[in-house]
């Protein structure tokens, strides 16, 4: 990539708490093109990583959702926030669960349509829910992930690896 094309980034676009497609208008190309990873979440956060702009140095926490949304969700975050971080491994709390993160995507975009009510990534999203917050009900993660309480009942009890 040439640095013409490197220098132009989109964080002044983006507002502090943004969602970008996956895909589509191609938006995530322009945005994660300036983009670089710093850190990866040590935990079991495995959706959760802090990135820098390499053209303005603007430090984002970024949480990848690729089962339910199909989106990235990014949170601006000031020098302290990115220090914190990168020093101490403490991470802000925006995206801290998965829970966290769908509550968040059900405010700035909308679940995805499956044709099977048991894909894999729906069986696995609630189960991950469950074990996160074993309480958590049925209808909650219906909720969260844009299907039924019974679709719920029904993945929970799926024999799928």
């Amino acid at each position: 990539m040439n640095d013409a094309v490197e220098s132009k980034c989109e964080c002044a676009a983006l507002p502090d708490l943004a969602v970008v497609p996956m895909g589509g208008d191609d938006l995530d190309l322009r945005v994660f093109a300036t983009l670089s990873r710093v850190r990866e979440h040590s935990g079991p956060q495995w959706w959760l990583y802090f990135s820098k702009c390499k053209a303005c140095g603007q430090n984002w926490l970024v949480a990848q959702e690729e089962r339910v949304f199909d989106d990235y969700f990014l949170k601006r975050l000031n020098v302290a926030e990115a220090d914190e971080i990168v020093t101490s491994e403490r991470w802000p709390g925006e995206f801290s669960t998965y829970e966290r993160v769908l509550t968040v995507g059900h405010a700035l975009s909308r679940p995805c349509r499956f044709f099977d009510p048991l894909a894999s990534s729906l069986v696995w999203t609630a189960r991950d829910l469950r074990k996160e917050r074993p309480a958590m009900t049925c209808e909650e993660i219906a909720q969260l992930i844009g299907s039924t309480s019974a679709e719920v009942e029904l993945m929970l009890a799926a024999n799928v690896p």
